[in-house]
């Protein structure tokens, strides 16, 4: 239909004939308006088979691709022991979400990513801001608990008890340093910022200039 692609076939609907598609909505030959298409989504991400591909379609056909194979059947079962064994519901956005999540770890919509923290169904990423990941249970079923930690990241708090171990190792550190010893996936200014944190805590102070200083423990005694 004109106007819609797909990219946005999930949230943008269009009838040819409004009045036709009414009737037989009425007369229960069709389901819900716009509801098949949630459908098709929703069967597919349960089935592990990730998300249907309408990429090739035009202003003259439809065409939908769908795996036949499935990419990741512990996502299934973890579908299954959350809906079943937990008892906790999953509305079709629920579930596109966390598809979207075990993709590529981003969240597309950051209101039903707050309730999936709350269902214990997805955990936030320490060190990256709106980003989460499936929760340890998932991982787990895996058998990559490793994983879990290595994405899962330390915490702030983390972050900063490691900064103060390498300078109470070494004596004093610096940028270069700092950046080695924590997580590549942190940014500088995000390093920076918890030196300063550390320093308005009175537990480190720096010493020189800009360029050649460095940061040291402020002794106490």
């Amino acid at each position: 239909m004109p106007g819609i692609t797909s990219e946005n076939v999930l949230d943008k609907q269009a009838w040819r004939n409004r009045r036709i598609a009414e009737t037989f909505q009425k007369a229960r030959l069709v389901e819900r308006s716009g509801q098949g298409v949630d459908d098709i989504f929703k069967f597919t991400i349960q089935e592990g088979k990730g998300v249907p591909d309408f990429s090739q379609s035009d202003n003259y056909e439809v065409i939908l691709e769908i795996p036949a194979k499935i990419n990741d059947i512990e996502f299934v079962k973890f579908l299954s022991s959350v809906t079943k064994k937990d008892g906790i519901k999953l509305d079709f956005d629920d579930i596109y979400e966390l598809e979207n999540i075990r993709e590529n770890k981003k969240a597309s919509n950051i209101k039903i990513a707050k309730r999936l923290i709350d269902l214990g169904v997805i955990e936030k990423i320490s060190y990256k801001k709106n980003q989460y990941m499936l929760c340890k249970k998932y991982y787990a079923a895996l058998d990559k608990k490793g994983e879990y930690t290595r994405i899962k990241g330390l915490t702030r708090q983390e972050h900063k008890a490691l900064l103060l171990k390498h300078i109470k190792n070494h004596g004093k550190g610096c940028m270069k340093e700092f950046i080695d010893a924590l997580s590549r996936n942190l940014k500088k200014q995000d390093v920076s910022n918890m030196l300063h944190e550390l320093a308005k805590e009175n537990k480190i102070e720096f010493i020189g200039s800009r360029k050649s200083g460095y940061w040291k423990i402020i002794n106490t005694r």
